[in-house]
């Protein structure tokens, strides 16, 4: 049994331990995830980190770091200063980061996740935990943006657009963000989905000249993308189809900003992921809006109690949720084990920093 498992284990484990202690729970599994994610020996798991980041970081504190705004300089002068302190120890970088986005993320899942169980093993299960694992500058500016959705409820417009903008420092794509503050204000159930089936024809049609503008943002003019695509495969089906069920179980979200907000980021992440086929570089720009859905998959049920009466065990609507619980946490767990166990990841065999 590798680690992975003895992960996943503890966090079913938790559920039974703190099945009525939110913040026990929150705080106890993400305890749990730093252990696993910031106290691995970094020079050997992930991609990213033993490709690139390693080598810059033995390198950059004799290198100067200049002031861009597309050039990811907050991550570089993060990465010099850690440096510094750290008398070039690489595994300090790795153990701050991670405290960094694990908070950011606890503290999500504690002030708007309705039921953090299901987040934390979403969070799993769509691969945003391993994906960070490598991934450390879209990292850091995600777990920025959970900020920045904080404001976002708040209706704090430039406090919202400074916290993308510094994201945007780490990982310059992070600007994608921004789109929430143009994208749409609608009410209802249907207003909404007719809206959504806008965007995803007219997002059919001008595919061309979006792609070639988002490939800009990470490898300017070249192209690196093939023209043998589907446009909704398997993963935008399930969005779509999560999307559908969440305004059907509130139809109407015009008094639950919270719930309104995780609708139109969907809705964003939707339309990126549309192009995930031409490159995976798309994915990983949906997931800038898609994070949120650990969010919106635990806030389902959200006043549910009030309007079909959920404390009755006998009711439809309480076992559908039961129900609905158990398949998430059994699908995002499988899923993990399944990515972080595979011959081509690089997250196996794991090491921790001492060994």
């Amino acid at each position: 049994m590798n680690i992975y498992s003895i992960l996943v284990i503890l966090l079913i484990a938790l559920l039974f331990i703190f099945i009525n202690d939110k913040e026990s729970y929150i705080r106890y599994s993400f305890i749990l995830l730093f252990i696993v994610m910031g106290l691995r020996k970094a020079e050997v798991i992930g991609v990213d980190t033993t490709q690139s980041y390693y080598q810059t970081f033995l390198e950059i504190h004799d290198h100067p770091v200049t002031p861009s705004l597309n050039g990811n300089f907050l991550f570089y002068s993060w990465m010099k200063f850690v440096s510094r302190i750290s008398f070039g120890n690489y595994q300090w970088f790795i153990f701050l980061t991670s405290a960094f986005v694990m908070y950011s993320y606890a503290r999500l899942f504690r002030k708007y996740s309705k039921n953090p169980s299901l987040s934390v093993f979403w969070f799993l299960g769509m691969l945003f935990y391993p994906f960070m694992f490598s991934a450390l500058k879209q990292s850091i500016a995600m777990a920025i943006l959970t900020y920045s959705f904080d404001f976002l409820v708040q209706k704090k417009w430039k406090l919202t657009v400074l916290t993308v903008v510094i994201a945007a420092l780490f990982h310059f794509p992070a600007l994608v963000f921004l789109m929430i503050l143009v994208s749409w204000n609608t009410r209802h159930r249907r207003g909404y989905l007719v809206f959504l089936a806008f965007v995803l024809l007219a997002t059919f049609f001008t595919r061309t000249q979006l792609l070639s503008f988002m490939n800009s943002l990470y490898y300017g003019s070249e192209k690196i993308y093939s023209n043998d695509v589907k446009f909704l495969a398997t993963k935008v089906i399930m969005m779509i189809l999560i999307v559908v069920f969440a305004t059907m179980l509130q139809p109407d979200v015009s008094g639950n900003s919270v719930y309104s907000i995780l609708l139109r980021l969907m809705g964003i992440a939707i339309v990126f992921q549309t192009f995930c086929y031409y490159s995976n570089i798309f994915e990983r720009l949906a997931d800038y809006t898609f994070q949120f859905s650990t969010l919106l998959i635990s806030n389902m049920f959200e006043n549910a109690d009030e309007r079909y009466q959920v404390n009755d065990t006998s009711s439809l609507i309480f076992q559908t949720r039961r129900a609905y619980v158990l398949v998430i946490v059994l699908f995002s767990a499988w899923r993990f084990l399944d990515y972080v166990n595979a011959s081509w990841s690089n997250l196996s065999p794991y090491y921790f920093f001492w060994q």
